[in-house]
């Protein structure tokens, strides 16, 4: 498995043209749970299987958010919504 640095990962996403420090902003998103990421020493570093899943929640449509259990739908929500 290979580990990229948030800088390889700015630059793959082109961050830095938009963005005045986007490796602090992965480094915000890493802290608060909405990426994956693994720490290493003091630097945070992503798997591809980490990038992947970090443009998934960045796409328009991650997923289908709704449906999926796991992301803040009780079961009685869900019967709700299906009725």
């Amino acid at each position: 498995m290979k580990l990229h640095t948030l800088r390889a990962v700015a630059e793959a996403w082109d961050l830095y043209e938009d963005m005045k420090d986007p490796e602090r902003w992965l480094t915000r998103q890493l802290r608060s749970g909405r990426f994956h990421g693994t720490k290493v020493g003091r630097h945070w570093r992503m798997s591809d299987r980490d990038i992947e899943a970090a443009l998934e929640v960045l796409s328009p449509n991650p997923l289908n958010v709704i449906d999926h259990p796991a992301l803040g739908l009780t079961p009685a929500s869900l019967r709700r919504r299906a009725s």
